[in-house]
Formats: C-alpha cells, sequence, structure tokens
C-alpha cells in the first residue's frame, strides 16, 4: 500500500536558523494492506514526524515516499491532497474536536471538504459510523459534555467516514485511564478485523504495541522490527 525508502528529515532551529536538528535519519518502512503495525519510541525520537510523512501530513527532506506503483513526489499539490483526504483517516491524542460543534458536526467536516455526498447521504454515512461505535445516542452532543473514551470515539469516527483505507493513530490512548484504554484498544482492534483497515499506531506504551502484528522500535539508531 504504501512504503517509505530512505526517509531523512530534519527542521531549522527557530532560534538559530543556520542550525538544524535531524529527527529522521534513513528511516525505511513497508506498509501492506491489512497491516496491524506499532512504532514503538520515547519521547523525542520522531513518531510524531513519522506518522505525520507516513500520513502525507509532512514530506521528507530526502528518500521517496509510493503509494502502490506511484511515487507520491510526482503527484500535484491537489492530488496530494486529495490523496491524503480519501485515502487516509488520523486519529490524535489530544482528540481535535471543535468545542463548538455537536458530535454530528465534528464528524461531519471530512465528508464537506470531500464533497461528494449531499446532506441526506452525509447525515446516513454518519449515523451508520456513530451507530458501528456505539455513540448514536450522542449527535446533538458537544464534546464538553462527553467522557475521554466519548470523546476518542467520536475522533474515530470523524477518522472512519470517509471509509479510508489506512488509518493512522498518534497515541490514541495517551489521554485515557485503563480501562477506557482497553476498550479504544478493542475497539481499533475490531475495526482492523471487521473493516480490513490497514492500522498504523505510534506509542510509547508496550502493553499497546504488542496488541499489533508487526512492532517497529524508532530510536536514534533508526527503525527496527522486533
Amino acid at each position: 500500500m504504501l512504503t517509505l525508502s530512505h526517509i531523512c528529515k530534519s527542521y531549522i532551529h527557530t532560534s538559530n536558523p543556520k542550525s538544524s536538528l535531524k529527527v529522521l535519519e534513513d528511516i525505511t518502512l513497508e506498509i501492506k494492506s491489512g497491516d496491524y503495525i506499532a512504532i514503538l519510541g520515547t519521547s523525542g525520537v520522531g513518531k510524531s514526524t513519522l506518522l505525520h510523512i507516513i500520513g502525507l501530513l509532512d514530506k521528507p527532506d530526502r528518500g521517496s515516499i509510493w503509494l502502490h506503483d506511484q511515487a507520491v513526489d510526482t503527484l500535484s499539490n491537489k492530488e496530494y491532497t486529495k490523496v491524503r483526504n480519501e485515502m487516509i483517516g488520523f486519529v490524535f491524542q489530544d482528540f481535535k474536536l471543535i468545542t463548538d460543534m455537536t458530535v454530528f458536526e465534528n464528524v461531519e467536516i471530512p465528508l464537506i471538504y470531500a464533497n461528494k455526498l449531499n446532506k441526506h447521504q452525509r447525515r446516513q454515512r454518519i449515523m451508520d459510523v456513530l451507530e458501528q461505535l456505539q455513540i448514536s445516542d450522542k449527535e446533538r452532543v458537544f464534546p464538553s459534555e462527553l467522557s475521554g473514551g466519548q470523546k476518542q470515539r467520536v475522533a474515530i469516527a470523524r477518522a472512519l467516514v470517509n471509509k479510508p483505507k489506512l488509518l493512522i493513530a498518534d497515541e490514541p490512548t495517551g489521554n485515557l485511564d485503563s480501562d477506557i484504554t482497553h476498550e479504544i484498544l478493542e475497539l481499533l482492534q475490531r475495526l482492523h478485523q471487521e473493516e480490513k483497515l490497514t492500522l498504523v499506531i505510534v506509542t510509547h506504551d508496550i502493553e499497546v504495541a504488542e496488541r499489533a502484528n508487526k512492532v517497529y522500535r524508532l530510536s536514534e539508531t533508526g527503525l527496527n522490527l522486533l
């Protein structure tokens, strides 16, 4: 599905524009359709940067990304955005829900950007995914009225509503207690199995990582399969 080859990424120091911070060096990773991959690593090793590159939210300084048999860097900016929006769903540690929008409205956002369904079709798609995640009774509720687990379910619903092929989760249980963590991990595993989703999770928690079919450790020496 997606192949990263010899990826490198650095950032310029804001205090010293002549100096740069190397974050990723010579990273190669193959993601096959149906994979459940965990990328394990401590804080500061570049896990989120790598995830953003996998999710086409950021571009490497060097190296190549292949989507199926096409080099991503040959895509126009419009094509690049279209592929990201249609193929990839994102789930973040801090949920990133819009506080003054209801659950329904938060989940609707990707569909509005995609501009492929009419209002009736959007509502049907949203209610289907809310029902699947057992939060259909929360459609008119605002994020401030939800528990942490419910917020993460809404975030997952928003990630799934465009029916992506690849679901990416950045520390999806980092703000949740142990019981809710177990609940969310069970949900992600069920979605992987039943929806045939390709799933990539970044985490610092070995117990979270061990649920995956493939576990990689990211460190200063590179990315290694455990």
